[in-house]
């Protein structure tokens, strides 16, 4: 028996079970995001719960029903999904949260299918009214994308021979691409904000790269993102002194959202929530060649910047949105603490941020001249000259107490790793353990972190357990407990933050500060504990 064709097919049930999962487990969100649009959504009251969560998931606080209920009464929509009623029946719907990505492409999967049957509508309506070759070919190229293999299965094939080689299009020629994500690192003080806002000022006039004094560039739009400086003071002063085009310029300062009163909320950009505005943004200034993220740390939302796939899932869609529009994307970003590991492994947070960059570059001082900084190459997959380049900051003549790029004509051949380990002998001479130290002190100043989490990431960070745990001893860090038995979890927190006894999802007070002993806890009963964790031996 054939189906009926004028059904729209649907997968109710698993749309609910993908939203009680979203509101059971907040760790699942990511990943569902990564798959279903809003509008992959067939019931208009399950689009709209999934956009409140989303929403209240990069505002960087829980998702549940009861924050769920709150904000669709505050956006004047709670009626129109059904109530109460209808939330406690999604709430219902699921029993664990394991299969929320199975049903989200379940759902993306009938989202497909309801594409497809529209576009044959289409395609029967232009048979009998007439059509135009271009509409046509529109449908056409519609069709052959919502026909692809679903996100259940099947593996999508490209077979090379159709695809067209084209040629690498240059920013910087040789050393930023355009439609690709470049990475810029360095330690604070060095005057990667000063880079940036020189980049911005050729881009915005058209002006020659330091290095190819003889080729002006193509003139356009630069968009940037700047958490750290102040615009009046700061960002238009080093502009005018860069001689900049100001008129095409624009800092993306906030993002504005409906708050459900019939007012906007203001807040700040998010990469993980806020993409489709910046692409909006992007549009609408149609010569936009350059966006900078300063620092790229700022804009993360509630994706941790230590965990591989979290940064993996936030750093796609940008190199995508990238490539779409053709423009180079600039993030500046910190070097960790570990004065010892390779350049590729300094950067401030998860590996994923050097993955994902096509060339990052690293700012540092010259040993023995520290006016003098140098712009070295870290990692260039796209071009094959491995040299860096030498500057220095200096007062501009017309703008006094402004500070300028002032770019030396020929290249340098130190390697990065030359460079940062002669800056590391020649300036700081810490040893070992005051460089676990300082690792510590920086990485736990956000808050505590789960005991495993810190071993990872300061061995991901060239520490190893020994010298981190005479670091530890040394900074006097405070090890708890939170939970009990399968539930417990281990953290390290720094001395004088706040006490776990006054944490309210601190369940073992009597424990959480001090060990057996009376003490805090020894390295011997936290090791102990952390290999019990999850075992119900606590």
């Amino acid at each position: 028996m054939s189906q009926d064709n004028t059904i729209p097919p649907a997968a109710p049930e698993a749309e609910m079970s993908v939203l009680a999962a979203m509101l059971m487990d907040n760790s699942v969100i990511a990943a569902v995001r990564g798959i279903l649009a809003s509008g992959d959504f067939y019931a208009s009251a399950n689009r709209e719960i999934y956009a409140v969560i989303l929403d209240l998931h990069a505002a960087g606080g829980a998702a549940d029903i009861v924050l769920l209920e709150n904000a669709l009464r505050r956006r004047g929509t709670l009626d129109d999904v059904g109530g109460m009623e209808y939330l406690t029946r999604i709430a219902e719907s699921a029993p664990s949260a394991a299969n929320a990505v199975h049903h989200a492409r379940l759902v993306r999967e009938f989202s497909q299918r309801r594409r497809i049957q529209a576009l044959g509508h289409r395609l029967v309506r232009m048979g009998g009214d007439g059509f135009e070759a271009d509409a046509l070919a529109a449908i056409t190229a519609e069709l052959q994308a919502a026909s692809e293999p679903s996100l259940t299965g099947g593996a999508v094939l490209r077979r090379m021979a159709d695809v067209e080689p084209e040629e690498i299009h240059w920013l910087w020629p040789g050393r930023i691409a355009l439609g690709k994500l470049t990475l810029l690192v360095g330690d604070p003080g060095l005057g990667k904000s000063f880079l940036t806002l020189d980049m911005a000022a050729r881009v915005s006039r058209g002006r020659p790269w330091p290095d190819h004094p003889g080729a002006p560039g193509e003139r356009g739009a630069v968009i940037l993102l700047s958490a750290e400086d102040d615009a009046p003071d700061t960002i238009r002063p080093r502009l005018d002194a860069a001689e900049a085009d100001v008129t095409r310029i624009f800092l993306l300062e906030a993002v504005t959202k409906l708050d459900g009163e019939g007012g906007t909320a203001r807040r700040m950009f998010c990469l993980q929530a806020d993409l489709p505005e910046l692409e909006r943004a992007i549009e609408r200034e149609s010569d936009v060649r350059l966006v900078v993220v300063d620092p790229i740390s700022a804009y993360l939302g509630g994706a941790d910047s230590h965990k591989n796939a979290d940064i993996r899932g936030l750093l796609a869609p940008l190199s995508d949105l990238a490539a779409r529009h053709k423009i180079a994307l600039v993030a500046v970003s910190h070097f960790n603490k570990a004065s010892g590991a390779s350049p590729m492994y300094r950067t401030m947070g998860s590996l994923a941020f050097t993955a994902a960059a096509r060339a990052v570059w690293c700012v540092s001082r010259e040993k023995d001249n520290p006016e003098r900084r140098l712009l070295l190459p870290i990692k260039n997959n796209l071009a094959k000259d491995g040299t860096g380049l030498a500057y220095s900051l200096q007062e501009s003549p017309d703008h006094p107490g402004v500070a300028v790029v002032a770019w030396e004509p020929e290249p340098v051949t130190v390697t990065a790793e030359e460079a940062l380990r002669n800056e590391s002998e020649g300036e700081r001479g810490d040893s070992p353990i005051e460089d676990a130290e300082a690792w510590l002190r920086e990485a736990l100043s956000d808050g505590p972190l789960p005991s495993k989490d810190v071993l990872r990431i300061a061995r991901e960070n060239g520490h190893s357990e020994r010298t981190l745990r005479r670091a530890k001893k040394a900074v006097g860090i405070v090890v708890y407990r939170d939970g009990f038995g399968a539930g417990a979890t281990w953290y390290w927190r720094l001395p004088g933050a706040e006490d776990c006894q006054k944490r309210e999802d601190c369940h073992t007070p009597d424990v959480a500060t001090f060990g057996k002993s009376g003490n805090l806890w020894s390295d011997d009963e936290e090791r102990e504990a952390i290999q019990a964790e999850g075992s119900g031996k606590l």
